[in-house]
């Protein structure tokens, strides 16, 4: 028989879960009164919460897999608005536009970076993660305004799936470069720690593995959908048991994050795919109607776990450096934003 928990257990466990409800709830009432993003809000109570100021609640593993099944929904949902015809008529975003902003950002971050002085595997991987960006941040964004269907929106929603698939690779050298100490004599330490000792032999590995594994899980995605997903949808749809409904695509998109996770990508590819393959039924709608609420309570949490994530003091001692960088960050990647988009045959 299985033990149960003492009240004081149970209050313990319930506390943190009511007070991110609690403040949750309130940053949305708040930002909607004040006409601000709920992001606004939700970044403001994780900081009130946190450690920094009224220290009701700390990061633990419980929060941090909170806020990373909220974004698991969000990539499901951004895979049930894409379909696979879709993604082949945007192939001008996902293998131009996207590409030639992010290398650009990657490529004058990176030289920046090493004119600071940080070696170039270093400055190359930091750099090419400032031309990435927050899918849940920007997905949130597009759906506040209403622009998931609009043109704008489109192209931003395919840069974004382009993103999240690099942000995969970008990990893996993110992971060599931890683990080989290599680059740290700059561009011939790079030459030399990664193909004169044979490193890069490792790191291209590992590269390639993690392309072919992102096929297999792609293809194995439209299989799916094509052969197995729509008649088990259509048998639930049959049988008017709506908790059955839910509780199968609860266990799809968690299954299919853990299934990528397992192979070494990542969480949020698997719920993409999952999503996709949705969007290749006639079912997509009831699921998306079925899955909005986790989506939205789950993300919320994310927002709410960075802000717990960010140390006050330090941001306060270091506000105008912050303030500088942020506000040059973003008109560095506008411009050059704008500069893919022409070159790309965007009107802007």
């Amino acid at each position: 028989m299985a033990a149960e928990l003492s009240p004081a257990d149970a209050v313990g466990a319930l506390v943190p879960a009511i007070t991110l409800l609690g403040f949750g709830a309130a940053a949305a009432l708040v930002s909607r009164a004040l006409n601000l993003s709920p992001i606004v809000g939700y970044l403001l109570a994780g900081i009130l919460i946190g450690p920094g100021m009224l220290d009701l609640i700390h990061e633990s593993g419980g929060t941090h897999l909170l806020a990373e099944l909220g974004v698991v929904f969000l990539l499901f949902d951004i895979g049930m608005h894409v379909s696979l015809r879709e993604l082949k008529e945007s192939r001008g975003d996902l293998l131009g536009l996207a590409p030639a902003h992010l290398l650009l950002t990657g490529l004058i971050s990176s030289g920046a970076l090493y004119m600071l002085g940080i070696s170039w595997p270093i400055a190359i991987a930091v750099g090419l993660s400032l031309g990435l960006s927050s899918t849940a941040v920007v997905a949130r964004i597009l759906t506040e305004r209403e622009q998931n269907s609009c043109p704008i929106g489109r192209t931003a929603t395919h840069v974004l799936i382009f993103q999240d698939i690099v942000a995969i690779f970008l990990m893996i050298f993110a992971t060599s470069l931890g683990e080989g100490e290599a680059g740290a004599a700059g561009l011939a330490g790079l030459v030399s720690d990664y193909v004169l000792n044979g490193g890069a032999v490792p790191l291209f590995a590992s590269l390639g593995l993690a392309f072919i594994q992102a096929l297999i899980a792609f293809g194995a995605a439209m299989l799916f959908s094509r052969y197995l997903l729509n008649p088990v949808f259509r048998t639930l749809a049959a049988t008017r048991n709506e908790e059955a409904f839910t509780a199968f695509t609860l266990l799809l998109v968690l299954a299919a994050a853990c299934a990528t996770a397992v192979i070494g990508l990542s969480l949020t590819l698997g719920a993409f795919l999952a999503g996709l393959a949705v969007s290749g039924t006639p079912f997509r709608h009831q699921v998306q109607t079925e899955m909005g609420p986790f989506r939205g309570l789950l993300l919320s949490f994310f927002f709410i776990s960075v802000g717990l994530s960010i140390d006050l003091p330090g941001l306060l001692r270091n506000l105008p450096l912050v303030v500088v960088g942020a506000f040059g960050i973003l008109i560095v990647k506008s411009a050059l934003g704008y500069i893919a988009a022409r070159v790309n045959g965007w009107s802007v």
